[in-house]
């Protein structure tokens, strides 16, 4: 009878230990003000988009976007490509173009404050094609299965070293005890309240 006391008096004190939590309040500690730029220039032919926002504390919550800002790209050859505000802090190209190979990049913003950024002048990286594109069945260390993704590429040179993939995922979801027909019903009254 000792022993069943202790062993409920034991787990009477884990099970209030564990229980109990104190709530985290989270505070920012020294926040800076900074622009925040999201931008990717490819060797895709369209408009593309530089996105700018504000830091901002986490207790205030909503992100600050800036859509007062001149934006531009400028080529080693002198060419430049302004960026239109279409609110939210999203700027798109005002025409389609598309980075060519052994060309230099820069971006440069000016808020209406008056800060001027502008990035490295950089070139695209080397472009290796696609040349296959597949799906497999597999499964993994914790035996699930799954699908894995495959990308086979052409990089005779090596010179392409990093790679990015972006896609989008549709599925469908079919009930294992799924019927194709609909129910009929027989023999039935329908009743209406009035």
């Amino acid at each position: 009878m000792r022993r069943i006391i202790s062993y409920s008096l034991l787990t009477l004190i884990l099970l209030t230990n564990i229980g109990c939590r104190d709530p985290f309040e989270i505070e920012s500690i020294d926040f800076q003000d900074a622009l925040v730029i999201e931008a990717t220039i490819t060797n895709e032919l369209k408009k593309h988009i530089v996105k700018l926002s504000r830091t901002y504390e986490l207790n205030l919550g909503d992100p600050i976007f800036v859509d007062d800002a001149t934006v531009f790209v400028e080529d080693s050859a002198g060419n430049i490509t302004n960026f239109v505000s279409t609110g939210e802090g999203i700027y798109e190209s005002e025409v389609e173009f598309s980075a060519i190979p052994d060309t230099d990049y820069q971006l440069l913003i000016t808020t209406s404050q008056g800060e001027r950024y502008e990035s490295n002048a950089i070139q695209m990286t080397p472009v290796s094609e696609l040349t296959n594109l597949y799906a497999e069945l597999t499964t993994n260390a914790s035996d699930e299965e799954g699908i894995q993704i495959y990308v086979d590429s052409d990089n005779q040179n090596g010179d392409a070293n990093y790679f990015r993939y972006e896609y989008e995922e549709t599925y469908q979801i079919i009930a294992p005890n799924w019927y194709p027909y609909k129910p009929i019903f027989t023999n039935y009254e329908v009743l209406i309240n009035t």
